[in-house]
């Protein structure tokens, strides 16, 4: 079970890579003609969020509920500034930050 367990969580973990390296690499070269591409994370606090495309109503229910939990604080005040016009705090983005973010070279 232990290796299919590993082969799970690699996956999930080069995902995440994955997306951080594509990520970068399209706010770089948008910040270049003035569009800034800001990050803001949303993680379901839940240790099973719901992944179907489908979502049944208690999913939707448990989402919404979550929502409006402290916990989701920081995202909500980001939604607000985003709808206001404003940039969020604590973006990376290349335009927010002032400075080329930290891609591998091989990612360049």
């Amino acid at each position: 079970m232990a290796p299919f367990i590993e082969l799970i969580n690699v996956r999930g973990a080069g995902q995440i890579a994955h997306n951080e390296i594509e990520l970068h690499l399209l706010q770089q070269k948008w910040s270049l003609a003035g569009v800034p591409i800001h990050n803001i994370v949303f993680e379901f606090p839940d240790a099973s969020p719901p992944l179907s495309w489908h979502l049944t109503s208690s999913e939707i229910a448990a989402i919404r509920g979550e929502w409006t939990t402290a916990a989701m604080q920081d995202q909500r005040n980001a939604v607000a500034a985003f709808l206001a016009g404003h940039r969020p705090e604590g973006c990376a983005c290349p335009d927010c930050n002032h400075r080329q973010p930290d891609v591998p070279d091989y990612a360049r």
